[in-house]
């Protein structure tokens, strides 16, 4: 999977004909704030992928936002 990912960049860059960037060009921290704040305002416990997979087939989650739409 290594060599895939390797082949794969390495193929991007030869067919877009893009450029290699060093590591002290490239400013990767311009949006650090806004992600920082957005983190912060997050107070939603995380869920597991299946917890939100049954909260979305459950039926009585179902009726009720039938019964709060009509």
């Amino acid at each position: 999977m290594v060599i895939l990912s390797v082949l794969l960049v390495i193929g991007w860059k030869v067919a877009k004909k893009t450029t290699w960037k060093r590591s002290q060009d490239v400013d990767l921290l311009w949006e650090d704030p806004e992600i920082s704040a957005y983190e912060a305002a997050c107070t939603d416990t995380p869920t597991s992928f299946w917890r939100e997979i049954v909260d979305l087939v459950r039926v009585d989650k179902m009726l009720k936002m039938r019964g709060s739409q009509v």
